[in-house]
């Protein structure tokens, strides 16, 4: 039996367990997505989720951007807090989502978007995946890995060391 994972993104990642608790309360689920937005339109932004609610959830941000975070944890998200990155984090995480068959609602466009495009590189001579991953749109990808980062370090077992031949579908991913 396949591991099943239900994606809501909406205001950078969720914690585990977090899209059930968005599925009982808002049944159309969306995304809230803008690529370059100022970190003073932040706050408004993620406010046009739910009317404001996220500001009582948690939720992990990328710790390479230390001044978003803290402008966030000042302007009423006081529950935001640095992902956990370290060597390999980014290829790990990758091979750990793919290990779920990922639902996500049809109105999250840009999610549907990124995981359909993402890839790892092929090898123009042999035509073989090799385990490097391709630098694309990964915005909606990258929250879904700070989401799970703390998961994935925890779960012994969980992401194998190689990656398939069919790294590129992720359906296809680990079992």
């Amino acid at each position: 039996m396949s591991k099943v994972a239900f994606c809501f993104p909406g205001q950078g990642s969720l914690e585990m367990g977090m899209g059930r608790e968005i599925a009982e309360a808002f049944p159309a689920a969306r995304e809230v997505y803008r690529v370059g937005c100022e970190i003073d339109h932040l706050p408004q932004l993620f406010d046009t989720l739910d009317d404001g609610m996220a500001r009582q959830w948690p939720i992990r941000a990328d710790s390479a951007r230390p001044e978003t975070i803290a402008y966030l944890q000042r302007h009423g998200y006081p529950k935001l807090r640095p992902a956990r990155k370290g060597p390999a984090s980014v290829k790990e995480g990758i091979i750990f989502l793919q290990s779920y068959d990922l639902v996500v609602h049809p109105r999250c466009r840009h999610t549907i978007d990124e995981l359909t495009m993402y890839r790892y590189r092929t090898d123009p001579l042999t035509g073989i995946v090799t385990p490097q991953l391709m630098e694309t749109t990964n915005h909606v990808i990258d929250a879904l890995r700070y989401a799970v980062e703390q998961v994935r370090q925890a779960y012994t077992g969980a992401a194998p060391s190689a990656v398939g031949e069919q790294a590129s579908y992720w359906r296809s991913g680990p079992a």
